[in-house]
């Protein structure tokens, strides 16, 4: 658990430095690219430009439709539908 815990920490914490907007978003959003970056990690979360950009505008459809239009989710396709349904407000 430990361990887990400490890569929790550094996830939070690289998505702070990159993504200072995100703390602002609702708490399913932060779930869901907290999921994706310690899936794919931070560099590959970041290439998601139209993703995030639809995020920090609170476009969620389309953040999930960009989201969906990518490898990683033709290569875990339930994963992908599981953590885009987070993309929604509160």
């Amino acid at each position: 658990m430990a361990m887990l815990d400490n890569d929790i920490g550094r996830v939070k914490s690289q998505l702070t430095k990159a993504l200072p907007w995100l703390e602002t978003k609702p708490p399913g959003v932060q779930r869901a690219i907290a999921n994706m970056t310690f899936q794919m990690g931070l560099g590959a979360l970041l290439k998601f430009k139209k993703m995030l950009a639809a995020l920090q505008a609170r476009d969620y459809t389309s953040a999930r439709r960009e989201a969906l239009d990518s490898a990683w989710a033709k290569q875990t396709p339930q994963r992908a539908n599981r953590v885009t349904d987070l993309f929604k407000e509160d």
